[in-house]
C-alpha cells in the first residue's frame, strides 16, 4: 500500500536559509534524494504511529502535525549535505535528527497525540501453548497498550 507524502521539496525548501531556488537534478541534494528521504521519514512516521492510529493519517490538522516532523527530518538531512556549520566549523548545539526522533517517541508512547485521527483499535493476540499442549491466549494488545 503507498502512503501520501507527508511532506513536499518546497516546503523543505522553506525552512533553509540559504537560496536555493528549487531542488533539481543539478543541486546539492539533488531532488530525487529529497524525494528519497520524504518518501523514508514518510514510511518512518507511518509505521511508527500504526500501532496507535489508523494510517494514513487523513485530518488536515493531524496531517499539518506530521507534516511539521517530517519536514525536520528532511531538513536536518539536506543541512548534513550541506554542512551547515558555524564560522569554526562546529555544529552548534544538538544534533536536528534528535528533535525528529525525541518527537516520534512522544507519538509512540501517547504523550503527543493525534486528536482528530481514529485510533487503531484493533487488538493482537499473541498465544502459547500450556503444559497441556492446548493453545491459549496469553496477552492481548488493545488500544495500542499490552
Amino acid at each position: 500500500m503507498s502512503y501520501p507524502k507527508l511532506t513536499t521539496p518546497d516546503s523543505v525548501k522553506s525552512y533553509l536559509t540559504i537560496a536555493i531556488p528549487s531542488f533539481s537534478a543539478t543541486t546539492l541534494p539533488s531532488l530525487n534524494t529529497v524525494n528519497d528521504w520524504i518518501d523514508r521519514v514518510t514510511a518512518i512516521i507511518y509505521g511508527a504511529i500504526s500501532d496507535q492510529y489508523i494510517v494514513p493519517i487523513t485530518n488536515d490538522t493531524d496531517l499539518l502535525q506530521l507534516k511539521d516532523l517530517a519536514d525536520i527530518y528532511v531538513v536536518a538531512k539536506v543541512k548534513d549535505v550541506l554542512g551547515h556549520e558555524d564560522k569554526d566549523g562546529r555544529r552548534q548545539g544538538a544534533h536536528p535528527l534528535t528533535s525528529f526522533w525525541d518527537q516520534l517517541g512522544k507519538y509512540e508512547s501517547g504523550e503527543l497525540a493525534l486528536p482528530n485521527s481514529p485510533s487503531n483499535s484493533g487488538s493482537v493476540q499473541c498465544y502459547s501453548p500450556n503444559q497441556e499442549n492446548n493453545i491459549q491466549a496469553v496477552s492481548s494488545k488493545s488500544g495500542g497498550l499490552w
